[in-house]
């Protein structure tokens, strides 16, 4: 990755959302799939790949889970991903996720 994202202002929990959409910037890569670090992969996931992006888990809640997600990397969507971060303050750090993935991913055509 080319730099961790920090802001003093929220909590590490945050800035651990924050560095999850890095992956957004990896455009060499047609796809790219980020796995939490708590999760124990124990055969072959290529087939993670065949998925339409963007593709998320899910929790026992039925709410966007950052466990494993998939983009297809942007910097134009990190930059405005970015940008609305910093401007996001009412979110607490837990619905910050889903807040960005509902408002930038998951929109209409």
């Amino acid at each position: 990755m080319p730099y961790l994202l920090f802001n003093s202002s929220r909590s590490l929990d945050f800035n651990s959302t924050l560095n999850k959409f890095l992956t957004l910037t990896l455009t060499e890569f047609n796809k790219v799939c980020f796995i939490d670090s708590d999760i124990l992969v124990k055969k072959n996931i290529d087939y993670l790949f065949e998925y339409n992006s963007p593709a998320f888990s899910f929790n026992e809640d039925k709410k966007i889970s950052g466990e494993l997600l998939l983009f297809k990397p942007d910097i134009n969507l990190f930059s405005l991903i970015m940008n609305l971060t910093r401007h996001i303050s009412f979110l607490s750090d837990e619905d910050m996720l889903e807040f960005l993935i509902n408002n930038n991913f998951l929109k209409s055509p």
